[in-house]
């Protein structure tokens, strides 16, 4: 299952090692079952991005398969985020 995709509150790497950050608003529903390295697109309105500001995302499960993120002592390396702007 891909989860859904969430804001979150604002984090740095620091809190992620206490508690995973409060999930604020949904912005795209689960997508259903992925495969094995499947890259995932999600939509973003754009007004809800603005230049120069961060922007902070949350993963939540939705399926007892959980959702499964790369590590860093996985291969190929820790996951990543790709922002394309259009």
């Amino acid at each position: 299952q891909s989860g859904e995709l969430w804001w979150s509150e604002p984090f740095d790497a620091a809190d992620l090692k206490v508690q995973a950050p409060k999930l604020v608003a949904l912005i795209a529903a689960d997508k259903g079952e992925v495969q094995p390295d499947e890259w995932l697109q999600w939509s973003i309105a754009p007004e809800q991005v603005m230049a120069g500001e961060p922007l902070f995302f949350g993963l939540r499960p939705t399926h007892d398969k959980g959702v499964m993120l790369r590590g860093g002592t996985t291969m190929p390396g820790f996951p990543y985020l790709e922002l394309e702007l259009q």
